[in-house]
């Protein structure tokens, strides 16, 4: 199985890098590579900017799923070692008294992780995939000029509700993640599949053009290439259009060549 996969992000209007609070995961793919492998992992997360840490909390995250410490789906105890590893990045440094409140508190991210791998079935070996999400980051698959899956959200007006976040500190999740509201989804996949794993800023802009008959996945599969815009200037449009929302966005671009 061989992928090509690229990341593309963009920090909220009026921010700067230092203040991006989305992740994603592997962190390689800030340069497009190919991958190669017979299990490969990729994730997206997204900090809440009114909570503390949370950025840190985002990588942890992102990072914890793709290298495997987090499954499908993903257990209250799985969780526990990136909630102390968090904790203790924190508290290196006296804090405020102020900010140890908010410390207390937690922080809070959104996962969507994606698992593609090779599936055995007798003599027969085909790709799948299995995906985990908690809150409103989506995955986007895209086949032959369809939208085969859109998940966990399926249509823009979803994104009206605040989202189930995964937070720091455990008693906030509720027992056994009941309360984080952990999805998961599953199918199949080949040559030809593009997979588009985005924040949600980005997956409401998505869904809201697809929704009116029109190709979105279009202007994303050019980016990074010869023929398409710069991934800023295509946000920067967007905002000013008043077609996306200001905020951090993400987005993993995954096609499978074989």
């Amino acid at each position: 199985m061989e992928l090509h996969a690229e990341a593309f992000w963009l920090p909220k209007h009026g921010s700067s890098e230092a203040e991006y609070e989305d992740s994603f995961g592997p962190p390689t793919l800030k340069s497009p590579q190919s991958i190669k492998g017979e299990r490969i992992r990729f994730a997206v997360t997204d900090g809440a900017a009114e909570a503390s840490f949370s950025q840190q909390w985002a990588k942890q995250i992102a990072r914890g799923f793709v290298k495997g410490s987090l499954g499908v789906p993903l257990t209250a105890e799985e969780l526990k070692p990136l909630q102390e590893e968090w904790q203790k990045t924190v508290h290196r440094r006296p804090l405020p008294w102020y900010a140890e409140q908010k410390a207390e508190q937690g922080a809070f991210s959104s996962l969507l992780g994606l698992e593609v791998f090779e599936a055995v079935n007798g003599a027969a070996t085909a790709l799948a995939w299995r995906a985990v999400a908690v809150g409103d980051s989506c995955l986007f698959q895209v086949e032959r000029g369809k939208v085969l899956q859109a998940w966990p959200m399926g249509n823009s007006a979803d994104f009206g509700n605040p989202p189930s976040l995964l937070c720091s500190n455990a008693a906030n999740n509720g027992d056994g993640l009941a309360a984080a509201g952990v999805l998961v989804a599953a199918g199949g996949c080949g040559h030809g599949t593009t997979f588009y794993l985005m924040t949600d800023a980005l997956s409401c802009w998505f869904l809201r053009e697809h929704e009116r008959g029109k190709e979105p996945w279009r202007i994303l599969t050019d980016l990074g290439t010869d023929e398409g815009q710069p991934f800023a200037k295509l946000v920067g449009d967007l905002r000013t259009a008043g077609d996306l929302k200001n905020d951090d966005v993400t987005l993993l671009r995954i096609d499978i060549l074989g």
